[in-house]
């Protein structure tokens, strides 16, 4: 009994001063570099986990609409500067590939043009996004790009001819979009976080099902209607925000960088 308890317990310790002898010669390796060019390459790139919140700051949105009556057509932009608040979640697998994902909350939707009359349609919602990251991560210059999937939880609509005269409607968990908007998204990241993103929505915004009384006088069992039928809305967001990281990441690359300017200064002197 003693002997089968004893066997697993050595071969543990085997493996952890093998791994420890591994990592022993490695930082060895490292010690005698003395190269910039060296340096830079041997240096390894751990696999880190860290936060961050994603703040899109301004943000264009218009939509291609399509609807019975008028040929497919792209709507008036529509600019919010209203801060559109994110959770980030990241994971770099090497200095140049990353994952990333997280939570949004984010203002979207379109302004459509009827006649004489202007009707701004807009949903709050949260997102999970989930996509990868390409380029320069320890100086946050990379590409990024992936998909993911809107939660519509507010819907709020306004009408009208002149600004003065609105007509507003509001609904929480309306059934006037669907529940679940995916979309696509793609950009790039400039040092020290600021990002230009772009969403693209391929489903239709608008609930095509929905169907609520007609408008006038209808004492008893007044009709139904449906006033997205043919509707085909698919949105398109371009925004300028920022990724801030609340971890030691960046702390880590600034020292680093500095590490690499004394060795690239110390070079220049031999």
């Amino acid at each position: 009994m003693v002997v089968k308890l004893l066997l697993p317990l050595a071969f543990t310790c085997i493996l952890s001063s093998a791994s420890y002898a591994q990592r022993s010669d490695v930082d060895s390796q490292q010690k005698d570099i003395d190269t910039v060019t060296n340096f830079m390459v041997k240096v390894p790139q751990q696999k880190r986990l860290y936060f961050g919140n994603g703040l899109d700051f301004a943000m264009l949105s218009t939509a291609i609409v399509s609807k019975p009556g008028r040929s497919t057509h792209l709507t008036m932009p529509r600019l919010t500067a209203v801060v559109n608040l994110g959770f980030t979640l990241n994971y770099d697998l090497s200095n140049r590939f990353g994952i990333m994902s997280g939570l949004g909350l984010r203002n979207m939707g379109f302004i459509e043009k009827v006649n004489d009359s202007t009707i701004k349609r807009r949903v709050f919602s949260l997102g999970v996004p989930l996509g990868v990251k390409i380029g320069d991560l320890r100086n946050r210059n990379f590409i990024f790009f992936g998909g993911g999937l809107d939660f519509p939880f507010h819907y709020k609509e306004k009408a009208f001819k002149k600004r003065s005269d609105k007509h507003k409607e509001s609904d929480w968990f309306s059934d006037k979009t669907p529940r679940v908007l995916p979309f696509l998204f793609a950009g790039y990241s400039f040092d020290p976080g600021i990002t230009l993103k772009a969403q693209y929505y391929p489903g239709n915004f608008l609930n095509t099902g929905y169907t609520e009384s007609a408008n006038g006088f209808f004492p008893v069992n007044p009709p139904l209607v449906a006033p997205f039928s043919g509707y085909k809305v698919r949105l398109l967001l371009l925004s300028l925000g920022i990724d801030i990281h609340y971890n030691q990441y960046r702390i880590q690359e600034r020292e680093y960088q500095e590490q690499k300017r004394k060795r690239e200064e110390q070079s220049r002197l031999l």
